[in-house]
């Protein structure tokens, strides 16, 4: 008997049903914002497509191939979009990878949407909510985007149940880890804080570069990662969300706290200067 499949009651024969992101959710993304055809921050993403690649055990991604399979989306995308980029490991049943798989074999999955509109958000801050929904630990795959993304679609329904724009996420020990849908940090005096990401969580591109952006445009800002809780949010001077779409976002409040709004605005700046200057341009 050959492999039979239904969607809605309805027979079907494509293959694309195996796809092994959605049976097993064997695959990884990175979303991108996308100006005048210009890939902003793609240094960063490339980083997370190969490592995340690499650290599944994924065949090694050659960068212009990759390039290429975005090419169509690129070419037709608006004066600002989003594009996400899906790769998985092709097709297949069986919780067991198939072997000896090539590049070939593997599936890409580009979407392109407008990028979202400049919101009250912007000017405000976020008002964020606890989320109940704790983020899943485990060292193999803290950092990846992969596509086990549940505790994130839970917690997201809880910001949006609560009429917030943003929820803070703790792993099961109590400690901050991130937002839904971006990374956290922590503004003390002239230090950054960010939770640690070795054991759950996902490592942000805009994240990984912000460092760097900050240093360009002359700031003494001290990095740190570090094991924090709700008391170190509690006793920040003020927070912002980050992350690769919407960028820098500052905390208006959290709980009771309200939170120095002014603080982030340099450091949003100058990510808008550094993304000015760090991107991949398709023409």
């Amino acid at each position: 008997m050959s492999n039979q499949a239904w969607l809605n009651a309805q027979a079907v024969c494509d293959a694309r049903i195996q796809d092994r992101g959605l049976m097993y959710g064997d695959g990884f993304f990175t979303t991108m914002l996308c100006y005048q055809q210009r890939l902003t921050n793609w240094s960063a993403h490339w980083h997370r497509l190969h490592t995340s690649a690499q650290r599944l055990g994924f065949p090694a991604l050659d960068q212009q191939q990759v390039l290429s399979q975005l090419a169509p989306a690129l070419a037709e995308s608006e004066e600002s979009a989003v594009i996400k980029l899906v790769i998985t490991r092709g097709q297949g049943s069986g919780y067991a990878p198939p072997t000896a798989i090539s590049y070939h074999d593997l599936n890409f999955i580009v979407v392109r949407s407008p990028a979202p509109a400049y919101s009250h958000t912007s000017r405000s801050g976020l008002k964020l909510i606890l989320c109940k929904t704790p983020v899943s630990s485990n060292p193999v795959l803290a950092g990846i985007k992969h596509l086990n993304r549940l505790d994130n679609v839970l917690a997201r329904a809880e910001v949006v149940k609560a009429g917030a724009d943003e929820g803070v996420m703790l792993d099961a020990a109590g400690l901050l880890v991130s937002g839904t849908q971006s990374n956290l940090v922590l503004v003390k005096g002239k230090h950054l804080m960010t939770p640690r990401l070795d054991s759950a969580g996902v490592s942000g591109t805009c994240l990984a570069s912000l460092p760097q952006a900050l240093k360009q445009a002359g700031f003494g800002y001290q990095w740190q990662q570090a094991q924090l809780t709700l008391a170190d949010l509690d006793q920040a001077d003020a927070a912002f969300m980050c992350n690769a779409v919407r960028g820098v976002q500052a905390v208006q409040s959290f709980q009771s706290r309200n939170f120095n709004l002014k603080l982030i605005q340099p450091i949003n700046q100058a990510w808008l200067n550094y993304l000015q200057n760090d991107y991949l341009l398709f023409s």
